[in-house]
């Protein structure tokens, strides 16, 4: 009987979104430096679907897509009977207080960031054939949950992880005003922030899902049913 290869698949984008909203403040001095500190709030959101989309599907399709995530096994003994995706994206936006001073120069500081990641779509495909309610269904199921429920963790982590790093990046900026030009250091620095917090939580998931597809789980997956 050939064994049977159970795969997740994790695939993240970054989509980074910087909004930028002015907010009036009254000009008490001649120069950025010298204005009162703004306090800075930063708030990071992780979302994720209540339950995964599960698709009924060929194994050719699957073995494709797993393929095409370079997850697939090519060895004659192995089978590809489930797959986990998952599309993971980044954003994050912030919002500005705006100065005034005299001679027109305009100083600005960061009020607040607002950052989300997120597990956008999760799809189970399940090899076609093995109907509703039988026990190949079930096993494989519960295998691909598992990789489900550590994304899911990852990504609870990974906004943990993201604060911190947007802490980081933007404390040279932190309650100071600055001028207009100074403006794209810091969105490349909120940017890089969140790329680096999505590839943090590529990281971390990819070990755990490695710790769960080991030949040891595979064996005791197809165990669970006599009618592979």
């Amino acid at each position: 009987m050939p064994n049977h290869l159970l795969l997740h698949l994790a695939v993240l984008g970054v989509g980074l979104a910087l909004g930028l909203h002015g907010t009036g403040h009254a000009a008490r001095a001649e120069t950025c430096g010298s204005l009162e500190p703004v306090a800075l709030e930063i708030q990071v959101r992780a979302e994720t679907p209540e339950a995964p989309r599960i698709v009924a599907a060929s194994e050719t399709e699957i073995r494709r897509r797993a393929f095409g995530a370079g997850l697939h096994d090519d060895r004659p003994d192995r089978r590809t009977t489930g797959l986990t995706a998952t599309q993971v994206e980044g954003q994050a936006g912030y919002r500005l207080a705006r100065a005034a001073l005299p001679g027109r120069q305009i100083c600005l500081a960061l009020r607040s960031i607002e950052a989300r990641i997120a597990n956008s779509e999760v799809v189970v495909y399940v090899d076609r054939r093995y109907a509703e309610g039988s026990c190949e269904r079930a096993a494989i199921l519960d295998h691909e949950l598992a990789h489900v429920r550590i994304n899911r963790e990852a990504l609870q982590r990974g906004r943990k992880s993201l604060r911190a790093r947007l802490e980081s990046a933007v404390e040279p900026w932190r309650g100071r005003w600055v001028r207009e030009s100074e403006l794209g250091t810091i969105d490349a620095a909120i940017g890089n922030a969140v790329a680096e917090g999505l590839k943090a939580v590529r990281a971390d998931a990819a070990r755990l899902h490695a710790q769960l597809d080991t030949p040891e789980s595979y064996a005791r997956t197809q165990r669970r049913c006599a009618g592979w």
